[in-house]
């Protein structure tokens, strides 16, 4: 032998190839920068995610393995739509036709996320999830709080939810379970236990010399909220 090392990459065969057009549901016309994600129907993970470009090209997603799955569209001014995909092979297309979001075909769900002496928490994670099934809603994308502790989401359909509030050091928190509507606001709060702690900091100098009487401020992470 000569010693020379050989690498072999392996990948998994295509299973086939999904096309998706999205298109208007008034118009007819396909509808670009559209969020599309395949799930697996069986636990709702995600396959594959892919947004369609500018011109509204269909989309070509290719699939190694054989389904079945849900397909979902999202787009910021449409009602969010799904699509049953029993199997995959070969060659397949579908259309998914998206309806505009219109005061009476929508509801809106803000979520207010606060600590545990009630002031608002900035920067945290929320997420929608179906009451029954206890699975994230894919159709809704995940917001981050803003400096009043509120994310809102917009465009859902009528049914039961909770919300999963996260920011770190804090663990996730669940809102309790609530309705929601079109055409109406729905609230609900979510209370996060951030708690306390104790750090130690020691100043420096560039020769490593200690500095005493320094001052140390601490912000809270992706705010400017002091921390302590």
């Amino acid at each position: 032998t000569t010693g020379e090392e050989i690498t072999v990459t392996l990948s998994r065969a295509t299973q086939g190839t999904l096309s998706v057009r999205v298109t208007d549901q008034i118009t007819g016309g396909t509808l670009s920068n559209v969020t599309l994600k395949l799930l697996r129907a069986t636990d709702r993970s995600v396959v594959q995610t892919f947004l369609t470009n500018e011109t509204g090209d269909d989309a070509l997603l290719a699939v190694n393995e054989k389904g079945p799955f849900i397909l979902y569209a999202l787009h910021p001014n449409y009602l969010s739509a799904e699509k049953q995909i029993p199997s995959i092979s070969g060659s397949a297309s579908v259309n998914v036709v998206l309806e505009q979001l219109t005061a009476q075909n929508s509801g809106r769900i803000v979520v207010k996320v606060t600590d545990e002496e009630g002031f608002s928490v900035e920067s945290a994670r929320v997420v929608l999830y179906d009451a029954a099934s206890k699975f994230i809603l894919h159709g809704y994308e995940p917001k981050f709080t803003n400096a009043n502790g509120e994310a809102t989401f917009v465009g859902v359909k009528s049914g039961n939810y909770f919300a999963r509030a996260t920011k770190y050091p804090a663990g996730p928190s669940d809102s309790p379970i609530f309705a929601s509507s079109v055409n109406e606001v729905t609230q609900t709060t979510v209370k996060l236990t951030i708690g306390t702690a104790t750090v130690r900091v020691r100043v420096l100098d560039e020769q490593g010399e200690p500095i005493p009487l320094a001052s140390v401020a601490f912000e809270a992470e992706g705010s400017s909220e002091c921390a302590g």
